[in-house]
């Protein structure tokens, strides 16, 4: 059976985090406050929000500082919270238009207040999604914020959002692609239309000023910032009163604090499972951590499409030989050795209720299976030549290189692994490492001639992934999300009518549909499923983080009710 989060936890009782009495208010300090430790590989210095980049590790910074309409919760079901509730269709606060557009109409919490202690209106989320959604700032532009056409606030409480066309996520309101944003601070500013000093104020960093669980402290650039509880927290004030969020830019230094007893916590996005097996080990004898490792990923590899004479690209055929021949429950004993965890078939966890639903409909599956892969190629035209290597009948040896960037040891080995599988089987193949500072790595990834070996997060904007209208090229400097090229108007169609249903139940069987057919078409090779840095290690005595959902990469989302003894 898939195991979606491994948790180790390890019992006996460690010193508490050490207790420091500045930049906390004089009414907290006479109740011993609590402060806690975090180390972040990566500093937010475009800023905490907004600008803080797109990195799991710099997101988690987004649910500290801001809070937005809504969020996921551990299992992945969807949360109110600035929003009074999530809006629904059958609920009628979401409709749909005659024209194809819709309108979300979003009722707000009465009582939140910035961190200054302005009160908060939908007028905020007016100009957040705004300033979101402006083609003149360097902002990811993610969330379907580009399909909005209109914000009105009709009260103080009241905030419609009307789209220009069907977008499933419009019920989603992250405080980094839907935020409100204080207009008594930056609203001059931005009004001035200069965005480079709207985008370099200080407004964004030190001087931050949101509606999350903790208002901005110290920051000591290169070293470490502070998060103070913020007293009006529309959701109660935090159970722990200090942050220190340190900059710690090498793994090994980070798992030195964590066994040190220097820092007490560390998030997703930072260290994996490879790095923390040295504080599982250490913490399994004196009992003094918990280490939860989810696995959100499924490491593929993605066929290239761009040269339609590709053999691959040709022959469906072939496609289902290069999966026949891959052992791929040997890559996942190796690359992820968690007992009882399988193959993935699909880009879903066997804990989805959408992955249930397409194995009730049957899932095409493709096990190894070498003599399989043999009778196929065969039919395709390829038999074995006399060293071993698939040959068609006018010679031409079959080769399929295997692209990986190397920037960690775990993507050149798997991809070694995979060429060295695809050898055994007949598959002439080899590998091609894109150096870590290659200045034209994009482009290297997207003209992969063969495959390019990556993990995707399980999230149903993967499909991006393959959509026609997502394509990289040399017009887009290669930033399409659709690296590799696959252009089929069938695939663009069922995606169409899977991205227009907006109905929960209706919408989970386009879904598993859409996920079977692409399944049988082997659009993609699916090799393993993979923790990546989903990672989150505390030390004991701290209560609060845990799993998270591949649709919320974010530990702390819940950072309000965390406790530490």
């Amino acid at each position: 059976m898939f195991v979606a989060g491994a948790v180790v936890l390890f019992g006996c009782a460690t010193p508490p985090a050490t207790q420091r009495q500045e930049g906390v208010s004089d009414g907290q300090a006479q109740r011993s406050p609590k402060t806690l430790r975090m180390a972040f590989i990566r500093e937010p210095v475009d800023g905490v929000v907004l600008f803080s980049g797109s990195g799991d590790i710099l997101r988690q910074f987004n649910w500290i500082f801001h809070t937005g309409l809504t969020t996921f919760d551990a299992q992945g079901n969807l949360l109110a919270r600035i929003a009074r509730k999530v809006p629904s269709v059958e609920d009628g606060d979401w409709k749909v238009q005659p024209d194809g557009g819709m309108e979300v109409t979003w009722k707000l919490q009465p009582n939140v207040r910035w961190h200054d202690g302005t009160p908060m209106t939908a007028e905020d989320f007016v100009f957040g999604i705004e300033v979101a959604r402006d083609p003149r700032l360097s902002l990811p532009h993610t969330g379907g914020v580009d399909l909005v056409k209109e914000v009105l606030a009709p009260d103080s409480e009241t905030l419609v959002v009307r789209w220009s066309a069907t977008y499933y996520g419009a019920n989603q309101g992250t405080p980094a692609e839907m935020p409100a944003l204080p207009r008594h601070l930056v609203g001059d500013l931005y009004r001035q239309g200069d965005p480079n000093l709207f985008t370099n104020s200080t407004f964004w960093t030190r001087e931050w000023v949101g509606l999350g669980p903790y208002r901005m402290g110290v920051w000591e650039v290169g070293s470490h910032t502070e998060a103070l509880a913020f007293d009006d927290y529309f959701l109660g004030r935090p159970k722990i009163d200090r942050l220190i969020i340190r900059y710690i830019t090498d793994t090994n230094a980070i798992v030195a604090n964590l066994l040190s007893g220097d820092v007490d916590e560390v998030n997703v996005g930072t260290l994996k499972p490879d790095d923390l097996a040295p504080v599982k080990n250490a913490w399994q004898a004196s009992g003094g951590g918990t280490v939860v490792e989810t696995m959100t990923d499924v490491v593929a590899a993605r066929l290239s499409y761009r040269d339609p004479a590709a053999p691959w690209v040709q022959d469906k055929r072939v496609r289902h030989a290069l999966v026949h021949g891959i052992d791929r429950q040997a890559l996942t004993d190796t690359f992820t050795p968690v007992d009882g965890v399988r193959p993935p078939d699909i880009f879903a966890s066997t804990d989805d209720p959408v992955y249930r639903l397409a194995d009730q409909r049957g899932i095409p599956r493709f096990p190894y299976d070498v003599a399989q892969a043999e009778r196929l190629m065969g039919e395709a035209g390829w038999r074995r030549g006399a060293d071993g290597i698939f040959q068609n009948a006018s010679g031409q040896r079959f080769n399929i290189e295997v692209r990986v960037v190397a920037n960690a040891p775990v993507n050149v080995r798997r991809g070694e692994a995979l060429v060295d599988q695809w050898k055994q089987s007949g598959f002439g193949s080899e590998i091609y490492p894109i150096p870590t500072q290659s200045r034209d790595r994009q482009e290297l990834k997207a003209n992969a001639p063969g495959v390019f070996v990556m993990p995707d997060t399980m999230t149903p904007d993967l499909f991006d992934l393959f959509r026609s209208s997502q394509v990289a090229t040399v017009q887009n400097r290669w930033n399409g999300r659709n690296l590799l090229g696959y252009v089929n108007p069938e695939f663009d169609r069922r995606y169409d009518e899977y991205n227009n249903t907006l109905e929960v139940a209706k919408r989970q069987s386009a879904h598993a549909d859409l996920l079977r057919w692409m399944a049988d078409e082997m659009v993609y090779l699916p090799l393993y499923y993979d923790v990546g840095s989903t990672t989150t290690a505390f030390r004991k005595g701290i209560r609060g983080p845990g799993r998270v959902p591949a649709v919320q990469v974010i530990t702390t989302w819940n950072i309000h009710e965390w406790e530490m003894g």
